[in-house]
């Protein structure tokens, strides 16, 4: 049985790739790597590199997961000076790097944040969030081809992910 706080969780950071239009490769709600801390992954394909504007992105979406979550008894988002890319929590040290990755001060992280807090509200985010939380209770991997199958060809052009590669 699949935690539900988990597949929310997922569902957030897969919601948010897909609101800035782009589809993972795969998202998960079991434990792909019994090593880590994290009980999901989202993959997401960097095609030829990871650009600032996909790291930017990749940051608010990384920012959604845990902000989707249910009951969540941690405080989130982190405060700056607490983004540690060698911190056993993976959202937080993914964090970590791509602040560092993009060189982002303190007011732009919590301009970051403050995109995230609002995408959390929007009604488009919403129902894509539902919709893959929803599909991940029941099938815990979702890869590309059955996202665009799930979200429909409405959901994918909304979104600009009508030439998304299966």
């Amino acid at each position: 049985m699949i935690d539900e706080r988990i597949a929310a969780h997922e569902a957030g950071h897969c919601a948010g790739l897909i609101f800035f239009g782009h589809l993972p490769k795969e998202v998960r709600a079991d434990n792909p790597d019994t090593r880590a801390a994290s009980s999901g992954q989202v993959v997401l394909d960097y095609g030829d590199g990871l650009t600032r504007d996909m790291a930017a992105d990749w940051l608010v979406a990384i920012l959604l997961g845990p902000l989707c979550e249910l009951g969540r008894r941690e405080p989130w988002p982190p405060a700056y000076e607490d983004l540690d890319p060698g911190s056993p929590d993976s959202d937080l040290a993914a964090l970590g790097r791509l602040t560092r990755f993009l060189r982002t001060s303190r007011e732009r992280y919590y301009g970051h944040v403050a995109i995230a807090a609002h995408i959390s509200h929007d009604p488009d985010f919403k129902a894509v969030h539902a919709l893959v939380a929803s599909a991940l209770c029941r099938e815990p991997v979702l890869d590309a081809r059955q996202l665009r199958r799930l979200l429909g060809p409405r959901t994918l052009a909304t979104f600009h992910l009508e030439e998304a590669t299966p």
